[in-house]
């Protein structure tokens, strides 16, 4: 039994160090860092899409209730990566050029950067994922990105 106890820990400080997380219902999420960009692969994250963003700043905790997928408010220094079908899991990459040079001042300058993964089942939020992730040097060879367009009546942006 000892020996069993002893394999589990080893096992989570193994994901602890993978900036993997788990949310209730056992889902969890595998970053990968590099210097162009997070790599994010969760096989049970399962809702039919999923709106992704990356925050330099701690998000709040808006979303208690479920609601039209539409409203999502988060802070505009939030990047929106779109909308993913994510049947089939969650396999994606955010890449770095994707971050205006403005917003990319303020991740470069954070001290913790922030996961959200918005679970969206028939237009509506079906769950969502928060995670902190340490942040990574992006590389300086990247050009930043587009502005994203401003959110209709406060909403996320539509990709």
């Amino acid at each position: 039994m000892a020996v069993l106890g002893l394999l589990v820990l080893s096992l989570v400080g193994c994901q602890a160090q993978l900036d993997a997380a788990a949310e209730p219902g056992d889902t969890q999420l595998i970053v990968g860092r590099d210097s162009t960009g997070l790599s994010l692969e969760s096989p049970e994250w399962r809702p039919p899409e999923t709106i992704v963003y990356l925050c330099p700043t701690a998000p709040t905790k808006t979303f208690a209730t479920l609601a039209d997928a539409g409203t999502i408010s988060l802070s505009a220094d939030c990047r929106s990566y779109g909308k993913l079908d994510t049947a089939q899991g969650l396999h994606t990459t955010l890449g770095f050029g994707a971050l205006d040079a403005s917003r990319r001042q303020r991740f470069e300058a954070a001290p913790q950067w922030y996961v959200v993964l918005v679970g969206v089942r028939d237009g509506n939020v079906d769950r969502v994922f928060r995670t902190s992730v340490k942040p990574v040097p992006i590389d300086p060879g990247i050009t930043p990105g587009p502005a994203e367009p401003s959110a209709p009546s406060g909403g996320a942006p539509t990709p």
